[in-house]
């Protein structure tokens, strides 16, 4: 409050919050070191904000690079982009979602996926500031995947995460080819909206060819597409 006549009548739950998030960040030396961080790496910030739409591209973009080694090989190459996996994951909502004219109040609310992530990964900012330093290296990895290799790790995903296979015509019972008779359905999520629901028996086929095609080394990465296969 600025005016010396002012009364704490005037002092709303906004102004409380601003206070609190305020001295919550200046005695929390790693929570303080992440927003500055977020503050100082603005360039992979907008890196991320121009090239993934969401988290969840993000995270398909950094398992695309992983399985296919795009970015080489060795732990060098690991490290770079599990840096931005977690980084991305971390600050995903400010990264995202977050507006010049936010309040305090919504400030507070973005941060709280940013803090559970610092708790298990403490050295959050130094990861940041990393990721900052590689951006041309992330480029050069992203000018090398194609929309088919991310959109077909994305949908192996959610089938992996969603699906259930179903048998039987949906054609009034009568079968024109054994291909028909069996499909996959993707179990809507509550949180997660999922573009495509429905996958005949040669679309899944086609999306195997494509899988097998791109998936390189063996990794935990490739784990997830022989799961897919199996």
């Amino acid at each position: 409050v600025s005016s010396d006549d002012a009364t704490l009548s005037t002092i709303n739950s906004s102004v409380v919050d601003a206070g609190r998030f305020l001295q919550e960040y200046a005695t929390d030396r790693k929570k303080k070191e992440c927003l500055e961080a977020f503050a100082e790496c603005q360039d992979i910030v907008k890196w991320i904000q121009k090239e993934t739409k969401d988290v969840t591209n993000l995270v398909n973009f950094v398992t695309v690079a992983l399985a296919t080694a795009a970015g080489g090989e060795g732990d060098m190459t690991t490290d770079k982009l599990s840096f931005l996996r977690t980084v991305g994951s971390g600050f995903g909502p400010l990264i995202y979602r977050l507006t010049k004219d936010a309040s305090y109040q919504k400030l507070q609310e973005l941060c709280k996926t940013l803090w559970v992530t610092l708790e298990t990964a403490p050295n959050l900012p130094e990861m940041m500031k990393q990721c900052e330093k590689d951006i041309d290296w992330y480029q050069s990895v992203k000018e090398t995947q194609g929309s088919v290799e991310v959109t077909s790790y994305g949908q192996m995903r959610n089938i992996n995460n969603y699906g259930v296979y179903e048998i039987g015509s949906s054609k009034n019972l009568i079968l024109v080819n054994r291909s028909e008779g069996i499909h996959l359905r993707l179990r809507q999520s509550g949180t997660k909206r999922i573009h495509k629901l429905n996958y005949s028996l040669d679309e899944i086929r086609d999306l195997e060819s494509k899988l097998v095609l791109i998936t390189g080394r063996e990794t935990k990465e490739r784990k997830q597409v022989d799961l897919f296969l199996d």
